[in-house]
């Protein structure tokens, strides 16, 4: 045998077998479990670069260097970010521009390269449109918006510094909302891609004014699926938002909401890679007992931030023979419902490292317990006005409020709280 072919095929062996593994950690990444931080800071302005658009810019994809003035089509080639930048658990190294306040990321070995197909353009984060693949719809927003160039205006992208610590900036300056919706608006801001630390930064610019036509903005990252993002809200003051509950979770733009002082960053960083065997903790499970057919929700005692944790829900009858469970139950919660008592535990692995949550029976509420609340409308129909069973003898009018929960003047009454059956 000759050895050298031997030691060269375990060498190739090896660099597959890490390459799937740090593949399958990075890819266990989600945007919603990146870190956010804010801080006030120095807004550097970049001036070289690509110039991308004119003064009258409105809605243009920039997705390729050879129309960067007339912008193109949603799809392209996409511009060098500069070096390999880590989002969402995948390496990219192209950047596609919208000129309504967003970027999205590709990869130059994919065609096209990179894709901003979104439902609209105007509100990125929320988008439901089928991005081919799926990690294509990677994106991030400033102030993603219907928002457009006006005189003095301009969008430009240019990777600065030195390896290993270049920035990828794309700098939209002096825009405003579309139209005379817009008069009097000065958004300059700018999206930054960080070399080696992977953090993304949203950085706002000096003399930011909205003016008095009150409008939102998405801002924060959007992921593989409109249901993976990380974004903040606010109604009074940029300089002090919340996080986003919803993908539809906003900034309002309006001239009685303070806007963020020069400077202001908005930082996410990505979770550091899970290391060692996870610690799970118990199951818990947002009904228990449960009512037949009816959703419930189960989650971990222990789920930190880290990357590359997978996670596989299993169902068991008895709590000694196991079995995946079906549908969406590999992630971190699963949402199921029953008929029967059921044991659930959740495999959570990192790497080849794995570890079992402690075991939950969920059991099944009494039928008398499960009543579904009443959707009653309508003050027209018929009434019962009393109930006799041997002893019990329960009387009511329209104008009697029942003892138990959901119970209204002349629509529905609830006496599963009252005196009971003999």
């Amino acid at each position: 045998m000759n050895k050298f072919n031997t030691q060269k095929k375990l060498g190739v062996f090896f660099a597959l077998f890490l390459m799937l593994c740090v593949s399958s950690l990075m890819k266990a990444q989600l945007v919603s479990t990146y870190g956010y931080s804010q801080s006030v800071g120095t807004y550097t302005a970049i001036s070289g670069g690509t110039l991308l658009g004119t003064t009258t810019s409105d809605d243009q994809y920039f997705t390729d260097p050879a129309t960067a003035t007339a912008g193109g089509a949603a799809t392209g080639v996409g511009f060098p970010i500069g070096f390999n930048f880590t989002y969402n658990g995948n390496i990219f190294d192209r950047i596609g521009i919208q000129n309504n306040g967003w970027v999205s990321l590709g990869q130059s070995s994919l065609t096209p390269s990179v894709s901003m197909t979104s439902t609209s353009t105007y509100t990125p984060l929320s988008s439901t449109a089928v991005n081919t693949p799926a990690l294509l719809r990677s994106r991030i927003a400033g102030i993603g918006r219907d928002i457009q160039a006006q005189a003095g205006a301009e969008l430009r992208i240019e990777t600065t510094g030195t390896a290993p610590n270049r920035v990828c900036v794309i700098q939209w300056t002096n825009y405003k909302k579309f139209g005379t919706g817009g008069t009097g608006d000065n958004l300059t801001f700018q999206i930054r891609l960080n070399e080696t630390t992977n953090i993304v930064d949203v950085v706002f610019g000096s003399g930011i004014i909205f003016n008095a036509t009150s409008n939102t903005a998405d801002v924060g990252l959007g992921g593989s699926a409109a249901t993976d993002f990380n974004n903040r809200t606010t109604t009074t003051d940029w300089n002090a938002t919340s996080a986003g509950t919803l993908n539809t979770s906003r900034c309002t733009m309006l001239n009685t909401v303070t806007v963020p002082v020069a400077g202001t960053t908005f930082k996410w960083t990505p979770p550091a890679p899970c290391s060692g065997t996870p610690s799970p903790g118990n199951t818990l499970s947002t009904a228990n007992p449960a009512c037949a057919s009816v959703n419930f929700t189960l989650s971990l005692q222990n789920n930190p931030a880290v990357s590359g944790l997978t996670y596989q829900w299993q169902t068991s009858p008895n709590g000694t023979t196991w079995t995946n469970a079906g549908g969406a139950s590999t992630g971190s919660t699963y949402t199921t419902s029953q008929t029967v008592a059921t044991y659930y535990r959740c495999i959570v692995s990192c790497g080849a490292n794995a570890a079992n949550s402690t075991a939950l029976q969920v059991t099944m509420n009494l039928p008398s317990n499960c009543y579904c609340n009443s959707g009653a409308t309508s003050t027209a129909d018929e009434d019962i006005f009393n109930v006799t069973v041997g002893t019990l003898n329960n009387t009511s009018t329209c104008t009697s409020v029942g003892p138990g929960p959901g119970s209204a003047v002349n629509l529905y009454a609830n006496y599963t709280t009252g005196t009971g059956a003999p």
